[in-house]
């Protein structure tokens, strides 16, 4: 599969000020519906929807438009990528991607049936948060290494949910059982909410989430926290070591958050939404709400995310054993 990702966002050398505003004010005015809709590839509160739902607000005062988020999940967001390709090309419909449906799923069996560097351009890398490793208060471990000790004295596997096959979660889960030489039980989802549902009643017993859903059950004591899965400690919870410190060196699993539009979208429509989506994530309001949920904004675009995207391919490549 290529991955080149030119696809049209550099500016011309020539465009001016009002050149750009009054491309945005064609957008605006773009979709018939009269509403610009962002597609949710997974269930409603999971962090793919928060970021949805925190930048519409701004992005809707910045193109004077009505912006309406939809949930649309199925096959490990597949369905909800699937729908947003192949809606009209007019710029109205925008999909929140992430690591989970444009980096990692397309290199898993079956394929989704969409290639991301051929049918969507990217818009906007948005936030990124490192996941946690999370259990029900009933396991009895309280970091890492006594997880991995109670997992090889237990008789049975210890039970993983996650949002299904070639997602983040289920690798941190794959990972970490590899390098810890443990078995676990994976019991698959449709959404980060529901595995966090179940997690919280104790149907399943521990989870890789990402940090900024799983702070207010982590703050509450209705979960565990055992370890943070980048490799440096996070301000939101400072007292809480890496899973890399604890002995999986190099344990490092992030996700991250970006808007795309279909491949087939006109030029000045892409660099419209582009320029929205930046004034919409540098809102103030945007930021705060960002790192009360732990997310890091981002805000890159163009060539930046163009990059971001190729490296991000070659690393789950690896991962997935598409490359040495």
């Amino acid at each position: 599969m290529s991955h080149s990702w030119t696809i049209g966002l550099k500016k011309a050398a020539c465009l001016s000020l009002v050149a750009l505003w009054a491309s945005l004010a064609a957008t605006a005015q773009a979709s018939t519906n009269g509403a610009i809709s962002v597609i949710v590839p997974f269930t409603p509160g999971g962090s793919v929807d928060l970021v949805a739902r925190t930048v519409s607000e701004p992005l809707a005062k910045v193109l004077k438009k009505t912006v309406v988020v939809e949930n649309k999940p199925g096959a490990s967001g597949a369905v909800g990528t699937q729908y947003a390709i192949r809606a009209t090309p007019d710029g109205g419909t925008l999909l929140l991607g992430s690591t989970s449906t444009v980096s990692v799923r397309p290199l898993l069996d079956p394929p989704p049936g969409y290639e991301p560097a051929r049918d969507l351009t990217p818009l906007n890398l948005t936030a990124g948060v490192p996941h946690v490793i999370v259990a029900h208060p009933s396991v009895p471990a309280n970091d890492i290494k006594e997880l991995i000790r109670f997992a090889k004295s237990s008789k049975e596997s210890l039970s993983w949910g996650d949002s299904g096959p070639g997602t983040p979660h289920r690798l941190a889960g794959q990972l970490l059982a590899k390098e810890a030489g443990i078995d676990l039980l994976y019991v698959p989802y449709r959404g980060t909410s529901v595995v966090l549902t179940d997690l919280v009643a104790g149907h399943v017993q521990i989870s890789s989430v990402e940090m900024g859903v799983a702070l207010p059950y982590i703050e509450t004591g209705r979960l565990k926290v055992l370890g943070i899965s980048s490799l440096e400690r996070n301000r939101a919870l400072p007292g809480v070591p890496t899973v890399s410190e604890q002995g999986i060196d190099g344990y490092n699993i992030q996700s991250w958050f970006g808007f795309f539009v279909s491949s087939h979208t006109p030029p000045d429509r892409v660099e419209a939404l582009a320029e929205a989506l930046k004034q919409a994530v540098s809102d103030d309001r945007t930021k705060a709400a960002f790192d009360e949920a732990g997310l890091l904004v981002i805000n890159e675009s163009g060539k930046n995310f163009e990059t971001f995207l190729e490296r991000e391919h070659d690393k789950w490549s690896r991962a997935a054993g598409k490359r040495p």
